[in-house]
């Protein structure tokens, strides 16, 4: 098999439908599993107010504790987008300094997958998380977005990333839009 890194994006609502930032990071942490994981292994960063900042792993009974703050979890990101929101609507555009209305259709979240050929299953596993999860507060830093979680899933096949970021920068621009049609080659 060849070599390779796999970047994939999506923007993604708060709460619509199963493909939400909701649904997505009750995946992430394992709190909604797939049928076929017995024994659920994430290693975990989730800077802010409802984690830490430095990295921990997450094993069956800290999943279990997770299960039950699904609500404090769910508001977690409904304030990270209402922040957004306040932010969006207050920034002065222009040289007339104008405002603008949050549209209806923005997705204020951009979810990624970081996977990586069978070749990885030979890295040290420390490694792999500190490179991996170097490169995406780089990306980070880079378009001027914030990283809200990631997470290192290695009970599959092969190890791989998932990471959460806000889809807005600085000036109030999506991520997205500022990436392209081809923005992951980009990555």
């Amino acid at each position: 098999m060849r070599d390779f890194l796999s970047v994939r994006l999506k923007s993604l609502y708060t709460n619509a439908g199963k493909t939400s930032a909701v649904s997505q990071l009750f995946h992430d942490l394992r709190i909604r599993k797939p049928d076929y994981i017995q024994d659920p292994a994430v290693r975990l960063y989730f800077p802010g107010v409802v984690g830490k900042e430095t990295p921990v792993e997450l094993k069956g009974e800290d999943i279990e504790r997770l299960k039950k703050r699904k609500d404090g979890l769910k508001k977690y990101l409904q304030d990270v987008e209402m922040k957004m929101h306040e932010r969006f609507e207050s920034m002065e555009r222009g040289k007339n300094k104008q405002h603008q209305s949050w549209q209806v259709n923005t997705k204020p979240f951009s979810s990624g997958v970081l996977t990586f050929s069978e070749l990885v299953n030979t890295v040290d596993i420390d490694e792999l998380w500190k490179y991996g999860l170097k490169a995406i507060q780089a990306v980070g830093e880079k378009y001027k977005i914030k990283v809200l979680w990631v997470a290192l899933h290695t009970d599959e096949t092969t190890p791989h990333f998932h990471y959460m970021f806000e889809n807005l920068d600085a000036n109030g621009r999506t991520f997205q839009s500022k990436l392209g049609r081809d923005g992951c080659s980009k990555l």
